[in-house]
């Protein structure tokens, strides 16, 4: 449950993270666009300024200019509005102004009012101007400020993402790990009852071959037996038979006096032997009941024999479909643990891919965000001073006092 959880939020995570990088990589093609479009358009602004400057500040433009200058002084005079001699050193400090400002930025807009300033336009248009370019400013130092926030939030939520996704991928890794440990456990588990479970049959067939055997000898020996008393049984009629007119046996002398006396030559009669032929039958019988009574009880031995056997069968058969079970069940549980790998590799390889895609955005946005952090700095700086050098020129248009500013300092 716990990994299917993890699963769907990975699954989750792969779809949003899908959506941030599209929706990351359409952004960063069109910044892409845009700024080459901005570079291409301040390239082509250069130009045309580079060219203007040039224009504007070569010796025979200057001539011009000063002509131009003068003829204006004449017919502002003969108009009635004739500028005091403060004015005319107010517009050559404030041209003198512009200048280092377009030197250090050579913008049209700039290098439109410094002509106005040159060509003997009025003050306020020249003030306008140069309040436009310092709003301009700011809002490009807004811009920038923004766009290098948004690099650094760029990269930072990627290289945290970057950083998860390694930590997840470690994660899955560490517990396909734990998993395969399992599984060759479990493979091992089921080696070693498949051997205990060859061996147990090996045991059963051995055992039913002893018993097998036993029973043989059981039927040969009660063979041998019935076979002796059917011997014995005939050997008896035989002798009941001839005892009842002939006596078979002689006595054996007896000496009443000395065991060195020699016996008499005399025989006992003819039926004298009939009390010693009943002993051999008695005998004979006693063998033969001793014959039927090892018979009877090698039967009942057998049968418990045959009884235990077939107890201890029941048990052997148990065992070894215990241990079938148990084959099954660790087999079962191999089948599973490789699907639990399968779909953690599937997971693994999943926020691999997503991985990759952090790695391509951060690939895809360093040489735009690596621009900003190299130029940054040296930007607010050149802006600052064109705002000092503006704010220096329409401080001199206004007729405020320089010392200590911008101009003063160049």
């Amino acid at each position: 449950a716990e990994g299917q959880a993890e699963r769907e939020d990975l699954i989750a995570q792969v779809a949003a993270d899908t959506k941030f990088f599209k929706d990351t990589t359409t952004e960063c093609k069109a910044k892409a666009a845009e700024w080459t479009e901005r570079v291409r358009l301040r390239t082509e602004e250069l130009h045309g300024i580079e060219k203007a400057l040039e224009i504007l500040t070569s010796d025979e433009a200057k001539e011009i200019f000063e002509k131009s200058i003068d003829k204006s002084h004449k017919s502002e005079e003969e108009a009635g509005f004739i500028q005091s001699s403060a004015s005319g050193v107010a517009r050559s400090k404030a041209i003198a102004a512009l200048s280092k400002v377009t030197k250090v930025s050579p913008k049209g807009s700039l290098v439109a009012a410094l002509t106005k300033l040159r060509t003997g336009g009025m003050f306020d248009d020249v003030i306008k101007a140069v309040d436009t370019e310092i709003k301009g400013l700011k809002e490009e130092g807004k811009e920038d400020v923004k766009n290098r926030d948004k690099c650094i939030e760029k990269e930072t939520k990627n290289k945290h993402k970057h950083e998860d996704l390694n930590y997840g991928i470690a994660r899955l890794e560490n517990k396909i790990d734990k998993l395969n440990d399992r599984k060759t456990k479990l493979e091992t588990q089921i080696t070693n009852v498949e051997k205990e479970t060859e061996e147990h049959v090996d045991m059963m067939e051995q055992a039913k071959a002893d018993r097998e055997a036993a029973h043989d000898r059981f039927e040969q020996a009660k063979a041998d037996d019935t076979a002796a008393i059917a011997l014995l049984q005939q050997a008896s009629k035989a002798l009941e038979s001839y005892s009842k007119n002939n006596a078979l046996l002689q006595k054996a002398p007896e000496f009443k006096r000395s065991k060195d006396d020699a016996p008499e030559a005399k025989f006992s009669k003819k039926d004298s032997r009939k009390q010693a032929n009943n002993g051999i039958l008695a005998i004979l019988a006693q063998i033969t009941e001793n014959l039927q009574r090892e018979i009877a009880e090698g039967a009942e031995q057998e049968a418990n024999d045959q009884a235990e056997y077939e107890k201890q069968r029941a048990d052997d058969r148990q065992t070894h479909q215990t241990l079938k079970d148990t084959r099954s069940d660790l087999q079962a549980e191999v089948a599973e643990t490789k699907a639990d790998i399968g779909a953690l590799e599937q997971d693994k390889t999943n926020t691999e891919g997503q991985r990759d895609t952090v790695v391509d955005v951060l690939k895809e946005i360093k040489p735009g965000c690596d621009w900003i952090r190299q130029n940054f700095d040296n930007r607010r700086f050149l802006r600052k001073q064109e705002v000092e050098g503006l704010m220096d020129a329409k401080a001199v248009l206004a007729g405020a006092d320089l010392s200590g500013s911008f101009l003063q300092r160049k």
